[in-house]
């Protein structure tokens, strides 16, 4: 996976995306220079290579801002290390050690928004039974390792979006996949995850090009019903 790779497809998919997403992208080798006072407190005792790629993050994020129209802003990490988005806003981060993926929509059009970004190769096989059930591996990959690391990153991508809403952490067995086609996959709760309930679904779309795997999540602007939790298509 390349920065290079990712900034080709983010230009592919951008009609799919537009106008109710944008995106920004960044390279996690660049200095760390940048971060605000407020966004440096999270990462002050880290090592460099984790300060690298959450400034590229953050950067990332302001270039989304910037496209929407907004004045970059800060982008602070919460007690749970999740972000905090400025009023008026939801977004999402993802890095990888080659590439930094900022998203951002106005709350008006979307509620919350999970995003993740994955080099699309072959997974670990010790770490397929903890990922997926092998029912989940039939979503047309070229073969279960591969499956399993896009099954992995549809979950990233899906937990990121409930968690605002139910700030409960589960593992992997908490959503089951399933492939509707080529580029949409469903989400599925396995258990109640308050407000959610066991069978709620969250659409997650997903694309595999140029060695990068891009899987995107998101819930409908307020006001939204949870008892029918529809996500972005």
């Amino acid at each position: 996976m390349s920065l290079h790779g990712l900034q080709r497809l983010l230009g592919e998919i951008e009609p799919d995306l537009s106008p109710v997403f944008c995106t920004g992208a960044a390279d996690p080798h660049e200095d760390d220079d940048g971060l605000y006072p407020i966004e440096a407190a999270a990462v002050v005792r880290a090592v460099d290579k984790r300060r690298r790629e959450f400034a590229a993050g953050r950067r990332a994020a302001r270039c989304a801002m910037r496209k929407m129209g907004h004045a970059p802003q800060p982008v602070p990490a919460g007690d749970d290390r999740a972000p905090v988005w400025p009023r008026g806003l939801a977004g999402s981060i993802s890095h990888t050690d080659f590439a930094a993926l900022g998203i951002v929509s106005c709350q008006a059009e979307t509620r919350t928004v999970g995003v993740d970004i994955e080099a699309d190769q072959p997974i670990d096989p010790a770490l397929v039974p903890e990922i997926c059930t092998p029912e989940e591996l039939d979503i047309g990959a070229p073969d279960d390792l591969t499956a399993a690391r896009r099954i992995f990153s549809a979950k990233e991508a899906a937990y990121k979006a409930q968690f605002p809403l139910t700030a409960t952490i589960f593992g992997f067995d908490g959503l089951h996949i399933s492939a509707l086609d080529a580029t949409t996959l469903e989400a599925r709760f396995t258990r109640d995850v308050p407000p959610f309930r066991a069978g709620d679904v969250l659409t997650v779309r997903q694309w595999a090009r140029h060695g990068v795997i891009l899987s995107l999540c998101a819930l409908p602007g307020l006001p939204c019903s949870v008892d029918n939790p529809g996500a972005f298509a």
